[in-house]
């Protein structure tokens, strides 16, 4: 029998709902103090999917709905960064006091920080961090640390097949700031782990169903990998169900993901899933959110390097 192993404190709405609870402290801060007494809140969301996206999405809407003071628009766009450019722009002409946004696309986040700062209204970024080191206006970042997620996850994969075996490293995407980071955390601990060899690094861009298909043309072409490594829960889902649908035995491989949805859960509990993050310690609910703030031209983001060493 395998181990089992997870980074889980809290439930996943609890610690949800405390990161959106932190989040809403700092709009309260972003607001100016002669706003009216309805506080409108702009959301602009790139999408939805099966995992993450949706836990996200939901929170933000039930914490909004609970305020009586606050009025909230979303918007969806759908992955398309020019759709969501002119929601952002909508919101702008509506006087929304604050933005929350999920960018589409890191190329489209220069623009967007330059509209909310020539109309003087405060930005949120969730999830997605800007590639920019400096902001025109004021904007605030809530996101997880992706490098030390990929670096507690290797550590738990590798420490699973006692540091040996071959791997498959599923990509969430070249273009996605989270995936990047991750995969940057995997492998500097990979680089600590010589008896593992990683002979396939396969691009899935955080989807279930590209993940499946990936690992069953592996499969198929005879590929047993010992572990599976994916920058997010919906990839590695993906690689499970490969497995069952090639009936191909999951004793033999360990499987890890990042997020800590309920479809991981579920299958953490099935015994199909080893290793999933959920970073929210409990004794500090917001440790793992950077939430640097730029409130004057000259500040810089903060930033953090390197895999944490407990």
């Amino acid at each position: 029998m395998r181990g089992l192993m997870m980074v889980r404190i809290e439930s996943r709405r609890q610690g949800m709902m405390r990161r959106f609870l932190a989040l809403f402290v700092v709009l309260g801060m972003m607001v100016p103090a002669a706003a009216s007494a309805e506080v409108k809140i702009g959301i602009a969301m790139a999408k939805l999917n099966q995992g993450f996206l949706t836990l996200l999405h939901d929170a933000l809407v039930e914490h909004a709905n609970s305020k009586s003071d606050m009025s909230y628009k979303l918007t969806m766009a759908d992955g398309d960064p020019a759709k969501q450019i002119e929601k952002i722009k909508e919101f702008i002409k509506s006087g929304v006091n604050t933005i929350i946004f999920h960018p589409a696309d890191s190329d489209m986040t220069e623009e967007v920080n330059q509209l909310a700062a020539d109309a003087g209204v405060p930005l949120v970024y969730v999830n997605r961090t800007p590639p920019q080191l400096k902001f025109p206006g004021k904007v605030a970042i809530v996101t997880s640390n992706e490098l030390v997620a990929g670096c507690v996850q290797m550590r738990m994969l590798a420490s699973l097949v006692n540091g040996q075996g071959k791997m498959v490293l599923l990509h969430g995407g070249a273009d996605h700031p989270a995936a990047k980071a991750r995969t940057e955390g995997v492998k500097e601990i990979l680089a600590e782990k010589p008896g593992i060899e990683v002979i396939h690094e396969p691009m899935a861009n955080r989807d279930r169903a590209e993940a499946e298909a990936i690992m069953s043309g592996l499969l198929a072409k005879g590929a047993r990998p010992d572990i599976i490594a994916c920058n997010n829960d919906e990839m590695a889902i993906g690689a499970i169900n490969a497995y069952k649908k090639a009936r191909v035995s999951l004793d033999d491989v360990v499987i890890g993901g990042t997020d800590g949805t309920p479809a991981a859960l579920a299958e953490i509990e099935a015994g199909t899933l080893e290793v999933s993050l959920f970073q929210m310690p409990t004794s500090r609910p917001n440790a793992p959110w950077r939430m640097p703030i730029s409130w004057q031209p000259a500040n810089m983001r903060s930033s953090s390097t390197g895999c944490l060493t407990s």
